[in-house]
């Protein structure tokens, strides 16, 4: 059985680790079985458990909130996982729901940077791998540039993927994701040259 646990935010999945030595499936082929099949789905949730964490870490900024939005996708993965479409990307659809996800509770608040103090203590087993990925520095202009440019550069620049699938994560065409992307690079490149001049005068250089 899939463990759901109580929190002040809701609901919580702890999924137990698949038995060692068993065969591992492709995305594809568990999420086939995972709405039936709880071991199925276990495995599942390891497995994206932690690209799913540092995606809504890089939006939001705050690894407590990362971990909820984490469950909150996780939990709609699993709820809609018989609407996937066969020949649909099982990850391209999980990172879909992650990024609209991030977008509707960025909206409901202002974002925030976490201090380099916080940032050096993880709050979970994989929030340490996020925030050593993440500079806090390319964290603070992330989060100055509206979610839309913000999830499209993570995507496209940081996680290099393909464009045709960001396309299909956003429901946009192939050329807005270009056009996005490009304009996503023009705002991090101006807000790192703003973070840079700001550290020169506070130097006095």
């Amino acid at each position: 059985m899939i463990e759901m646990g109580g929190s002040a935010s809701g609901a919580v999945l702890r999924p137990v680790a698949a038995p060692p030595g068993a065969a591992q499936s492709t995305l594809g082929e568990l999420a086939k079985r995972a709405s039936t099949d709880d071991l199925a789905f276990r495995e599942l949730y390891d497995r994206i458990k932690r690209p799913v964490y540092t995606f809504l870490f890089r939006m939001v900024g705050h690894m407590g909130e990362a971990e909820e939005l984490m469950q909150e996708t996780l939990l709609k993965v699993h709820r809609n996982l018989s609407r996937l479409n066969s020949e649909e990307s099982f990850l391209g659809w999980t990172f879909s729901i992650a990024r609209n996800t991030a977008i509707s509770h960025l909206r409901k608040k202002r974002p925030r940077v976490e201090p380099i103090e916080e940032v050096a203590e993880p709050a979970s087993a994989f929030s340490e791998h996020a925030a050593a990925e993440v500079s806090v520095d390319l964290q603070r202009i992330l989060l100055r540039i509206p979610p839309r440019y913000r999830s499209i550069f993570i995507l496209g620049v940081i996680e290099q993927r393909e464009y045709a699938d960001i396309a299909r994560m956003s429901g946009k065409s192939l050329a807005a994701v270009k056009t996005d992307i490009h304009r996503a690079r023009e705002m991090v490149r101006e807000q790192w040259l703003r973070l840079r001049d700001g550290k020169s005068g506070g130097n006095g250089v």
